[in-house]
């Protein structure tokens, strides 16, 4: 993002948009994509099945400070698919994927556009559309 805030690039993609962003950067009126909030457990696994929300209760969900508009998401999902779940809160997204590893969660909140190798997604909820976006002084490209 600094590079395209500089200049060094033109155009950079998978931007998300809101009011703070469109200060810095240009934007065209439509999205080339939705991206979603998920619940990945590792690959292989057979304790949890997408969607399977009954069987869900009590599952243990990583997640980190800076997730915490995702975790709300979770917690909506959770109310709405009937599931509890309990937090397993840790200090970073690495610490958050080595939980889970390990075996201290069982699921981690993840981006179903950059879902870490080794992670299959058990559920997808809170679509969110992300754009390109241009440096702000290249109205010709925008068009």
């Amino acid at each position: 993002m600094y590079m395209l805030l500089d200049g060094e690039i033109d155009l950079m993609g998978t931007m998300n948009r809101n009011a703070q962003l469109e200060e810095m950067f240009l934007y065209p009126n439509y999205s080339y994509g939705t991206t979603y909030t998920t619940l990945a457990v590792l690959e292989g696994g057979l304790q949890w099945v997408e969607e399977d929300f009954t069987n869900w209760d009590g599952i243990r969900v990583a997640t980190y400070p800076e997730y915490a508009d995702r975790l709300e998401e979770v917690d909506h999902y959770a109310a709405v698919n009937n599931f509890s779940y309990e937090t397993v809160m840790c200090d970073s997204y690495e610490d958050m994927l080595e939980a889970v590893r390990s075996g201290r969660a069982d699921a981690a909140i993840q981006v179903d556009v950059s879902m870490s190798e080794g992670f299959h997604s058990i559920g997808r909820f809170s679509p969110e559309p992300y754009y390109f976006a241009v440096y702000k002084e290249n109205t010709e490209l925008l068009q």
